[in-house]
């Protein structure tokens, strides 16, 4: 709760408007190359089942190379042994046991097993595919450096201080769509003493944007003065292009009878139905209309300016003073003034109501 005037309230979704930017662009992921596997070597093959013994189903390659290297050196044992034991005189004998243990010689030591075989050709596939992956590795990353270039280039445009500007006018202009319309009704009420002056001020600096005849209906749902059907601001800021406000000159007490009047908290469910409808308010206290209405038309062009950025009113008034502030009251303090007539001291005779 704001304690001193001037109260500036605005609705969330206006102030949000103010700095709001464009929708985030997702910055570009990498494309994932899975990397070529390397193939085993036999005897890795070997080692992985070197777990299953000797014999065993013969599920594998590597199944078939161990038992064949078993066979092949019981065989050349064999041979061995034999041409030992028969001694034999005849030379075909001789020959072919020569030629079956060096058969086995070249089968246990040299010769290629056709997982070997297979490995090499494994393994120049795999070369080949390596460099394949490397090349599309490096074509992933120059692709992903201009993915990144063209991001942060739209980034930035998107982000350009005349792109955010439109961003915020465009948002600007669906908000003001939906500002509840008023609807131009004379107002019965009575004006305090010193709002007939500040009006032609305001209207000096703010022109036909200032009106005085416009109300806003209340629902019957959310009327809880049921003989009150319609809201009266004091003064409106408002033409359809553009926010509304309502302008509002608060006294602490009614002059003829001293009846406490804007205390704290009074008007707050007043305030909330005006920004549910997406109008600015503003409450000065009847000093300050007094005493500093250039002031006070000031803080209207100020709060104007940061809600839209429209900076002409303030270019109209030119310099002017912070506006000093007033303290708010409570209900007890109201009846004090009254007493006080403390509203003399500023108005500077005794009043009457218009």
């Amino acid at each position: 709760m704001e304690e001193y005037y001037p109260v500036i309230k605005v609705p969330y979704e206006l102030t949000t408007i103010r700095n709001a930017t464009p929708d985030v662009i997702q910055k570009p992921e990498r494309t994932k190359i899975n990397k070529p596997t390397r193939p085993l070597m036999p005897q890795e093959v070997w080692e992985k089942n070197s777990d299953k013994g000797i014999f065993w189903e013969r599920d594998s390659i590597g199944d078939y190379i161990r038992i064949s290297i078993v066979l092949s050196f019981l065989f050349l044992i064999v041979s061995f042994l034999v041409l030992i034991l028969i001694r034999s005189d005849e030379p075909e004998v001789t020959l072919f046991i020569y030629i079956s243990n060096g058969f086995a010689i070249w089968f246990l030591f040299f010769k290629k097993s056709n997982a070997e075989i297979q490995y090499e050709r494994d393994i120049q596939l795999y070369k080949e595919r390596l460099k394949e992956y490397e090349l599309e590795v490096q074509n992933e990353k120059d692709a992903y450096q201009k993915r990144l270039k063209a991001h942060s280039d739209l980034y930035n445009f998107h982000h350009s201080k005349k792109l955010i500007g439109e961003h915020r006018k465009e948002l600007l202009r669906i908000f003001t769509n939906n500002i509840t319309k008023p609807t131009t009704k004379k107002n019965s009420v009575k004006r305090g003493v010193a709002e007939s002056q500040f009006h032609k001020i305001l209207r000096s600096y703010f022109g036909n944007n200032i009106k005085t005849d416009l109300a806003l209906e209340i629902p019957n749902n959310d009327n809880k003065n049921k003989v009150q059907n319609w809201y009266y601001p004091d003064f409106c800021f408002y033409n359809r292009d553009t926010i509304a406000i309502d302008i509002e000159v608060d006294e602490p007490y009614v002059g003829v009878n001293g009846e406490p009047i804007h205390y704290l908290y009074s008007d707050d469910y007043r305030d909330e139905f005006f920004l549910d409808n997406d109008w600015i308010v503003i409450r000065f206290a009847e000093e300050q209309i007094v005493n500093e209405p250039i002031n006070c038309c000031y803080v209207i062009a100020e709060t104007i300016y940061e809600y839209t950025s429209d900076d002409n009113f303030l270019k109209k008034l030119g310099k002017a003073f912070p506006l000093g502030k007033v303290k708010r009251w409570t209900k007890d303090e109201s009846h004090k003034l009254a007493f006080k007539r403390s509203r003399d001291k500023y108005l500077g005779k005794k009043f009457k109501e218009e």
